[in-house]
């Protein structure tokens, strides 16, 4: 919610009449020109009040974008088909990395950019798809990405139009592999059993969650992520005291820390990458983008 003032609930300041002095007859000259211009600065604070962030006069709803439901729709649709398996599980990120390097492509090339769409989408798609046979097969798969990205702009660099094929691939490596990895990650830890992804997902979604209804409301940029990180604390108690089978030891509490921090570290990398560009689907990402590939490694060298 963005609040702008109402001029028009404002009465001109100029039609008030000064009350005449109690003593009846006309005010002095030294007076009424005081009165003037004290009608002067206050009307000349009003306009400025008009131009700018002001006091909540008349609220003005700017986004009207269902983040709620679309954040609820994504955990359910998530949850769903990490209970039906490993390979629905794949098929549903590899949609959703897709998406999100075709959103991130798009918008960097409305703003003179060209990276090359079609690459950066199949390689973030591929990688989910490439996690179901293990991290060996996503490292090729990002070894394939940097050598079809080259031959690619190596192909379309031809005539004049050889443009800079130096920051073509530099961005369109950098719409594929975020959201290719951050997708991959969950694929990964399903890999080792349901119980460890649908914990991985509760501490995430806790997370977004609480950073989200606390952020929006909040003065200052660092109070989502603090309340992002709490909310996972509660998911952590609970995994220490009764998932003792496969959480045991110290697992739950480092687990819960790399969630903690690496979530809001997502968050802001994701910022940073996408800046102005409208990539609805790179935020469902953002909280997995270090997250999600440390907590996979961890998972795997304390459950195994």
């Amino acid at each position: 919610m963005t609040y702008i003032p109402d001029p028009e609930a404002i009465p001109a300041l100029t039609d008030l009449r000064l009350k005449p002095p109690t003593g009846g007859g006309k005010p002095s000259p030294r007076r009424a020109r005081k009165a003037e211009a004290a009608l002067v600065r206050a009307e000349e604070a009003v306009r400025r009040t008009t131009t700018q962030t002001g006091p909540p006069l008349v609220a003005v709803e700017t986004d009207a974008a269902p983040h709620v439901r679309l954040g609820l729709l994504w955990a359910t649709l998530t949850v769903g088909f990490t209970a039906a398996g490993e390979a629905w599980l794949a098929g549903w990120l590899a949609v959703v990395a897709g998406v999100a390097a075709g959103q991130l492509s798009h918008g960097w090339r409305r703003k003179g950019a060209r990276p090359i769409q079609g690459v950066a989408m199949l390689s973030a798609a591929a990688m989910p798809l490439a996690a179901l046979a293990g991290a060996d097969a996503m490292t090729g798969v990002v070894v394939a990405t940097v050598g079809a990205t080259l031959a690619v702009r190596l192909v379309l660099a031809t005539g004049p139009s050889i443009g800079k094929p130096t920051r073509d691939v530099a961005f369109t490596l950098a719409a594929a592999l975020p959201a290719g990895v951050a997708a991959a990650s969950p694929v990964l830890v399903r890999g080792i059993g349901l119980t460890e992804t649908l914990v991985f997902l509760s501490m995430v979604f806790a997370y977004d969650a609480a950073s989200y209804v606390v952020g929006t409301g909040s003065g200052g940029p660092w109070e989502g992520p603090v309340a992002g990180a709490v909310a996972t604390l509660p998911v952590t108690l609970v995994v220490a005291a009764v998932l003792v089978n496969p959480f045991t030891g110290s697992s739950p509490l480092v687990l819960g820390l790399v969630a903690m921090l690496a979530a809001p570290l997502g968050q802001l990398g994701a910022a940073a990458l996408a800046g102005d560009v409208d990539a609805p689907a790179l935020r469902r990402l953002d909280s997995l983008l270090l997250a999600g590939p440390v907590w996979a490694w961890a998972a795997a060298s304390l459950l195994r």
